[in-house]
Formats: C-alpha cells, structure tokens, sequence
C-alpha cells in the first residue's frame, strides 16, 4: 500500500492534467460523452484538445472569409470568369452549332 507521501506525490502529478467543469447544461453534457465515446473511445482528454484545435481552425477560417479585400478578390474572379466563357449551343446529338458570321 502506498505511503501518504507517495498518495501526495500521485495526487500533485494528477493535478497536472485533471480539469472539472461545472454549470455544463446538461444536453451539452450528454452530446459531449456520447461524441467521446464513439469517436474518442470516451477520451475526454482528447476530444476537448480536438475541439479546441477545430475552434481555432474555424476562427482562421472565418477572419479569412470574411475579409472584405479576399471577398472582393474572389467575386471580381468569378465574375472574370463568367465574362471570359462564350456562350456554347448544343444539338439533341451533343454537336456544338457554330454562328456563322454574315
């Protein structure tokens, strides 16, 4: 059996790693550990460290998408787009018609 000192030294090293969150409204509970069991294999740890990389991913992605100049970019590029492709007609068959010019 372990010695106090050794418990006190278990006890500090779990400290380390060990986090309670309280006031978690309880379908956001249930929605948390039904997801680490099905993808984590109940590894809380894991899934908040997962969460909290996707949370950060989608903020860079949100500043990137919302920025008005990337925006801009992006719709003057479709727009070129659009303008550059030359209305095609096709035939029932699929053969292209071509506008003879008079």
């Amino acid at each position: 059996m372990p010695t106090l000192d050794e418990m006190k030294k278990i006890a500090k090293e779990q400290e380390k790693t060990f986090i309670k969150i309280s006031r978690v409204p309880f379908h956001t509970k249930e929605t948390f550990i039904e997801f680490a069991e099905s993808e984590f294999a109940g590894d809380y740890g894991l899934l908040l460290k997962y969460l909290i990389e996707q949370a950060i991913e989608y903020q860079r992605v949100k500043e990137v998408l919302l920025d008005k100049e990337f925006l801009t970019y992006i719709l003057d590029k479709f727009q070129d787009e659009k303008q550059e492709k030359p209305e095609v007609k096709k035939m029932i068959s699929g053969r292209i018609v071509e506008r003879r010019l008079k």
